[in-house]
C-alpha cells in the first residue's frame, strides 16, 4: 500500500467509500459487501451509496487480528 493511500485514512472521523475501503484493507470490492451482507462491518447508509467511519475500519482490523503465541 502507498503512503498516500494510508495518509489518506489518517483522520479517524473522515468517511470513505466502499472502493476506498477495499483499496485500504487491500481486498475486493465483493469482500467488503460481503462482510456488509453478513454485517460483520459496520457501514452508513446514505442517499446515493454507503460510507465508512475509519475508526470502524481500525476496529474491525483490531478484531481480526490474531496475536503471537507466547512460548514458556
Amino acid at each position: 500500500m502507498t503512503k498516500a493511500v494510508v495518509d489518506k485514512f489518517k483522520p479517524l472521523d473522515q468517511l470513505v467509500t466502499i472502493d476506498e475501503v477495499a483499496a485500504y484493507l487491500g481486498t475486493s470490492r465483493r469482500t467488503i459487501d460481503t462482510l456488509m451482507a453478513k454485517r460483520k462491518i459496520r457501514f452508513i447508509k446514505m442517499a446515493h451509496g454507503v460510507r465508512f467511519r475509519v475508526r470502524d475500519l481500525e476496529k474491525l482490523l483490531d478484531e481480526y487480528t490474531v496475536e503471537k503465541e507466547t512460548v514458556q
